[in-house]
């Protein structure tokens, strides 16, 4: 039953991602766009009766399937560049319909009638592949406007001072507004990165600030810096408090002064009624226990920025008034129960975030992040999930606008 299962996912794959290249990327907006979408639905359809037949001959004859034979990574390209979609689509296909190729192979080792269909699956991979290199070598010119069907979606986390993206910002900007990204939330992690945020916040409209200390930077924060940050905070000039929190993964902070910072940013939301952007690695444990004897003193919001945590630890911080937000992380190949305890996390109580320039998603790993990518973390999400993108994206956007005042 548990190969009948993966193939499910398979088939579920090929028949949901596969298409929403197509619909979510604006493809068909393109010279060229109808015969990409022909040649995908194509191999869609080829793919989908390997997979079936694949099931049938793997589950008649109980043979295992190999290792890494299934959807070897869900990828929803959302990218408004065609020439730079056009080959990642190509590489994502080849690798799918190689796994249908690898499925068909175990099966072969039992007898020659799937023997054919190995070698069906490695002939659809090598044609397709090939039909779509020749279409993306005629790409047309990149699109800088935004698709007129581009879904909104907020990135709730994100590090866009000069110090990390220079003369890049106004490029990063264009980048995210094309894809849909409607409202930005720039996270400080020191006084002058907080201050770069709220002056980025007071100059571009869908952006606001967050203005605090990074928990590992708390040791060597010079004499001022903790002025500044109430500073900001006092004349209006953020929507939030933070990064703040605790990591015990890093010793470059020792905890009593983490702890004391962070007992700061808690005390300066309340006193301001403003959200916090908490930091959780190895802590969140610890980070509960101060957030409950911080509701005892009043009410506060809060969004556990990047959760990796447990079920039952995002429970308690559902139970706290807490916001989750998922990054890059979620997206992984080795995350599955990350992406398990996103499905337990109430859709109103979501957020998608892309931590940039960091934890780029699944399929840009290796690459500088920005909010533009925040799609990818959007679309696995969703999927996971079982929920429409759409309508996901509709909640994400809602919930991050309610809670930073976008």
């Amino acid at each position: 039953m548990a190969t009948t299962d993966h193939l499910s996912q398979l088939v579920m794959t090929l028949e949901s991602s596969l298409p929403m290249y197509l619909v979510d990327s604006g493809v068909q907006t393109y010279p060229g766009g109808d015969d990409i979408r022909d040649a995908v639905s194509r191999l869609v359809d080829e793919q989908r009766a390997i997979v079936a037949r694949s099931a049938a001959i793997l589950e008649e004859r109980e043979v295992a399937p190999p290792p890494h034979a299934y959807p070897l990574s869900f990828t929803a390209l959302h990218d408004v560049d065609l020439g730079h979609l056009l080959p990642r689509l190509v590489a994502d296909l080849r690798r799918q319909a190689e796994g249908c190729a690898a499925i068909a192979a175990a099966a072969s080792k039992r007898d020659a009638a799937a023997s054919s269909l190995a070698d069906e699956a490695a002939a659809s991979a090598r044609r397709h592949g090939e039909s779509l290199e020749r279409l993306a070598a005629g790409r047309p010119p990149p699109c800088r406007r935004r698709p007129d069907h581009v879904m909104d979606l907020v990135d709730s986390h994100c590090h866009l001072d000069p110090m990390r993206y220079g003369a890049d910002l106004p490029d990063v900007l264009a980048r995210a507004r094309a894809a849909g990204v409607v409202g930005i939330v720039v996270v400080g992690t020191r006084a002058a990165d907080s201050e770069a945020a709220a002056a980025l916040a007071a100059r571009e409209s869908g952006i606001v600030a967050a203005a605090g200390i990074h928990p590992n930077d708390t040791a060597d924060v010079e004499a001022d810096e903790w002025d500044r940050v109430v500073a900001i905070v006092e004349r209006g000039r953020a929507a939030a408090v933070g990064e703040t929190g605790l990591d015990w993964y890093r010793t470059t902070a020792p905890a009593d002064v983490q702890r004391d910072f962070f007992d700061r940013h808690v005390r300066l939301a309340q006193r301001h009624g403003l959200p916090l952007v908490i930091h959780t690695r190895d802590s969140t444990r610890d980070v509960l226990d101060l957030l409950r004897e911080a509701r005892a003193r009043g009410p506060f919001a809060a969004v556990l920025h990047s959760f990796t945590g447990t079920a039952a630890e995002a429970a308690e911080a559902i139970d706290l008034g807490c916001h989750l937000g998922f990054a890059g992380m979620v997206t992984f190949r080795s995350s599955a129960t990350l992406r398990e305890t996103a499905c337990t996390v109430p859709l109103d109580r979501l957020l998608v975030e892309t931590d940039s320039p960091f934890l780029s998603p699944e399929p840009l790993r290796g690459r500088r992040n920005e909010p533009a990518h925040v799609i990818h973390t959007a679309a696995c999400l969703a999927l996971a999930r079982g929920e429409a993108l759409a309508t996901f994206a509709a909640a994400t956007t809602a919930n991050a606008r309610r809670l930073f005042a976008l």
